[in-house]
Parts: structure tokens; sequence; C-alpha cells
């Protein structure tokens, strides 16, 4: 029974039994351990109507769920086209090796990736790396107070000048 904890023979045989308390300790830290070795992906979840009845939508509820939660905010970026969001310092330290001349890359912290300066260091990455768009299209990329939105053209075009950089300095 794994509720009951076995005292050594040399003493005197009394069974002590976990307290709920111990039990719960136990399990959470179990619980912890998994999600930290696991990468975790959250669904949200919308309530179609206040009685919770099947059949039954409530237009205002959704909407108000909708927006509060940041699904609309999402959709209306992949309307406009900018499949990838990427978070400015994130970006900034995968692609600044971009700057480098040749096959040298930049030291990785020569530059601050956030901030006024990180948008600047963003927009210098892009400008260099990703093909100016066709007439009467919109651009290939958008730098946003904390993120980096990317077209689907430009994340390719930035994919494939890291490998070739990659590539030359192995």
């Amino acid at each position: 029974d794994p509720s009951v904890v076995r005292v050594p023979a040399g003493e005197k045989k009394k069974k002590a039994v976990k307290t709920i308390g111990t039990q719960f300790q136990s399990s959470l830290t179990s619980l912890l351990t998994e999600v930290r070795q696991t990468e975790s992906w959250f669904v949200r979840c919308i309530k179609p109507n206040s009685k919770k009845k099947p059949s039954i939508l409530e237009s205002p509820l959704l909407m108000r769920q909708l927006l509060t939660s940041g699904i609309v905010d999402a959709l209306q970026v992949r309307k406009h086209g900018y499949a990838e969001r990427v978070p400015i310092e994130e970006f900034n330290r995968t692609h600044a090796i971009l700057l480098g001349t040749g096959s040298e890359p930049t030291e990785p912290n020569s530059e601050p990736t956030s901030g006024p300066r990180g948008k600047a260091l963003a927009r210098l990455i892009l400008d260099g790396s990703v093909p100016a768009p066709n007439a009467n299209e919109p651009p290939n990329y958008q730098i946003g107070h904390t993120l980096v939105f990317l077209r689907s053209r430009a994340a390719h075009a930035l994919r494939t000048r890291l490998k070739t950089i990659l590539a030359r300095a192995t």
C-alpha cells in the first residue's frame, strides 16, 4: 500500500500513515516535475452562454471573451498576412548574425536587444535581409512595440540567409 510507510526492522513495528498533506505535497511535486519536462500548449475555452445549456449562443458574451483573450487581435494580424510573430529581443538574438560581414558572426551581446535601440537593430537586420515588396503590396514585415511581425516570404528569406551563413561558418 503506497500510503503506508514501513519502519526499519530493528525498531518497533508500527505503521505510520501518510497524511493527506504529505500525499498532496508528493502529488504536487510529481506534477510540477512533469510539467517542467514538457512543452505546454494551452487551449482557450469559450463559454457559449451563461446558462450552460447546449445549442444556445449569447453573442455579447462570446464577443467579450474573444476580445479579452486576445483572439480577435491575433486574427487581425493573421488576416493582414503576418504569419509569424516573434518577440523583438528573441528576433535580435537569433538574427544578429546576419549583420556580420562574411562568415564572421557579430558578438551576441554587443547590441541591446530591446527598447528603441532593439527596434532599430531589428529594422537594420530586416532591411538588409528581407526583399522589398512588389508594387501595391503591403510591407513584408512590421515592427510593433514588443513583436516583429513577418509575412511568410520574409520569414523564408531570413531562414535561407541564416542557413547560408551558418553553413559557411562550419
